[in-house]
């Protein structure tokens, strides 16, 4: 497992090349990084971070995987999504379908959430209401292949390069270790996987093993809850005194954290009443 030398390896590598944090290179029109020459001199780039980090062989044969595909949708789907109304109708936040299915879930996965309870003291409401905006409890997970949506990021979006950069290289080492296909792997267009959403820092940091069975994997529902509440539990949580910021460090949109809340707040009134 090569994890360890990230740390030491990624600032030096990426600060030589720190394009993020030009203002000419953020209030550049888009378009001028999908010209040919923009996406080889990225891709140039890249070859020579994986170069450095995995070894010529491994990165030639990354980069040449015919998996790998350039999305230029990344640049203008990957955005943030503060703002988004999850008080919509369309959205129906509460609506008695999605009332019912985190009841359901909660039930199927009682166990897990007891658990979680336990060890981390965060309560089944809030971590269902953190799987409800995510992936509706799993049911919409991303349909992008990781590798490839980071590699767009990367190539395609200089402003968010460092971050592809830093995601890309832990989730390679994280497939390294666990015998995992990367290609087989999908993502939402920001390249977060799994029902719980973990971008793959993220995986590394707050991820646990809740089924017991030696790996960690976010497609599992035990796996997916505990590392929720792993992750609120280390952020603040404490017992719920301080719920908001725990949130909030999950996502950072205050709409974001209010629509947890209203969730979780609506299955409580059922299941307590």
């Amino acid at each position: 497992m090569v994890l360890i030398s990230l740390i030491a390896f990624y600032p030096t590598l990426v600060l030589a090349e720190d394009v993020g944090s030009s203002p000419e290179v953020l209030g550049t029109s888009t378009a001028i990084f999908t010209a040919p020459e923009a996406i080889s001199q990225g891709r140039a780039l890249l070859g020579q971070y994986l170069n450095v980090y995995l070894g010529a062989s491994a990165a030639y044969k990354f980069l040449n995987d015919p998996r790998l595909t350039l999305d230029t949708s990344v640049i203008r789907s990957g955005i943030t999504g503060k703002g988004f109304d999850y008080f919509s109708a369309d959205f129906g936040l509460t609506s008695s379908a999605a009332t019912k299915d985190g009841l359901s879930y909660r039930a199927k996965n009682w166990a897990h959430f007891k658990k979680a309870r336990a060890k981390y003291g965060v309560d089944s409401y809030y971590i269902l209401g953190i799987l409800r905006l995510e992936t509706y409890f799993g049911n919409s997970s991303g349909k992008r292949s990781l590798p490839s949506t980071l590699y767009s990021i990367f190539v395609l979006d200089p402003a968010r390069r460092n971050f592809a950069w830093r995601e890309l290289a832990v989730f390679l080492d994280l497939a390294k270790t666990n015998g995992t296909d990367p290609f087989l792997v999908k993502s939402s267009s920001a390249g977060a996987y799994g029902i719980a959403q973990f971008i793959p820092s993220s995986v590394y940091n707050f991820a646990v093993d809740g089924s017991g069975d030696g790996k960690i994997d976010l497609f599992n529902d035990a796996d997916a809850i505990m590392s929720v509440a792993n992750y609120l539990n280390r952020n603040g949580w404490e017992n719920g005194i301080d719920k908001k910021r725990a949130i909030y460090a999950y996502n950072h949109d205050n709409g974001y954290v209010s629509a947890v809340l209203a969730y979780a707040e609506n299955i409580k009134q059922i299941i307590e009443k």
